[in-house]
C-alpha cells in the first residue's frame, strides 16, 4: 500500500537548505518517492496555527520505503546539514484509501 511523507519546516538558513535539496534530491527518488507539491502556508482556517512555513508531501511506495529512505546512510549523512538548514517535522503515513466515507471511517478504529 502506498504511503505519504509530509514534511512541515520552517527554513532557518536557505544557502545550506540548498545543498541538502540538491544532496537527496537524488537519494530520495531511488527510493521510489515523488513529489507530489511543495506549498507556503497563508492562514489558518481551524485549529491550531504551527510555527512552520512550508509542507511538502512526497509518495512512497510503502512505509517500509520511507524508512529505508531515512534510515539509509546516505539520509543519515545529511541530517545534520537538515536540522542546520529547517525547522522540520516529518511523518510518514500509510495511505487508507483515496475514498473517504464515514463507514471507512469507523472501519479504522
Amino acid at each position: 500500500m502506498s504511503a505519504l511523507m509530509i514534511a512541515n519546516f520552517t527554513i532557518k538558513n536557505s544557502v545550506k537548505f540548498q545543498h541538502y535539496l540538491s544532496e537527496m534530491q537524488d537519494v530520495v527518488g531511488r527510493y521510489g518517492a515523488e513529489l507530489l507539491f511543495c506549498a507556503k502556508a497563508r492562514s489558518v482556517l481551524t485549529g491550531e496555527n504551527t510555527d512552520k512555513e512550508v509542507t511538502t508531501i512526497f509518495r512512497f511506495p510503502c512505509v517500509e520505503r520511507i524508512n529505508q529512505w531515512y534510515f539509509s546512510e546516505e539520509h543519515q549523512a545529511t541530517i545534520a546539514l537538515c536540522h542546520e538548514s529547517v525547522d522540520i517535522n516529518m511523518i510518514a503515513y500509510e495511505v487508507i484509501d483515496s475514498q473517504i466515507n464515514v463507514s471507512k471511517i469507523n472501519n479504522w478504529r
